[in-house]
């Protein structure tokens, strides 16, 4: 249920805070305050009664949908874009990619950074501390969870994904699901991870659009064994 309007100074910009019973070991890890609300003794033997901030990071992440749709159909309009890659692919899907994999991610990441006062180790507390902050610290982090597996789960359903980019898109989601909640200490690393990964990504997108340009394959190269060696260092510090 909505929490009541005494509570309302405890939300942020796009926050919205509700009632919520949890079970009252999972409160203290959760750092939830509590209900101001009283409650029903015979009601909460082993659970807790938390306000819980609903945000709307989540809006984003329909924001981000709804952009890439729009520029999936622009970049489908090239006619030099309706073949295929290697990877079965429609041409106009890998430059659609591009603007998610060197615009909107890295954006999201800098921007959690900024929330951290672009303190890796403060970042890294508060990710493993909590998951839900009442001052908008981890919305950006909740943003890039959105975004990120949005991205996956979009190709998964939209695009019929050969063998080897089915098990990395689930990879990928594997991967996002555990550093966000299995280990939350290592969330801001795996971000970083990420936007190394799909900044290499976005250069061999680029290579599938140009495949003729010799510019366009040394930055492709180049490109990518940096992105691949600062994800492994990533991984390393997780």
């Amino acid at each position: 249920r909505r929490a009541p309007q005494h509570a309302a100074p405890l939300a942020t910009m796009l926050t919205t805070w509700w009632e919520m019973r949890v079970p009252a070991a999972l409160a203290p890890r959760l750092k939830l305050p509590p209900s101001p609300v009283p409650t029903d003794s015979s009601l909460s033997d082993g659970w807790e009664l938390v306000v819980v901030p609903l945000g709307a990071a989540w809006l984003v992440g329909v924001a981000w949908l709804v952009s890439s749709a729009l520029v999936r159909k622009l970049c489908r309009k090239n006619p030099s874009w309706t073949s295929t890659d290697e990877f079965g692919l429609p041409l106009y899907l890998c430059a659609s990619h591009m603007w998610t994999q060197i615009m909107v991610l890295p954006a999201i990441f800098l921007l959690s950074l900024a929330c951290a006062n672009y303190s890796i180790s403060g970042w890294v507390d508060t990710a493993s501390s909590t998951w839900f902050t009442a001052n908008g610290q981890r919305f950006w982090d909740w943003c890039f969870f959105y975004v990120f597996g949005g991205y996956m789960v979009e190709d998964l359903i939209v695009f019929r994904l050969g063998p080897m980019l089915l098990l990395h898109h689930i990879g990928c989601l594997a991967g996002l699901m555990f550093a966000f909640v299995v280990c939350p200490a290592g969330w801001p690393y795996f971000s970083a991870g990420a936007v190394a990964f799909e900044f290499g990504s976005a250069l061999l997108n680029l290579y599938c659009l140009y495949p003729h340009s010799r510019y366009v394959l040394w930055a492709y190269a180049s490109s990518m064994t940096c992105s691949n060696a600062a994800a492994g260092l990533c991984c390393a510090a997780m």
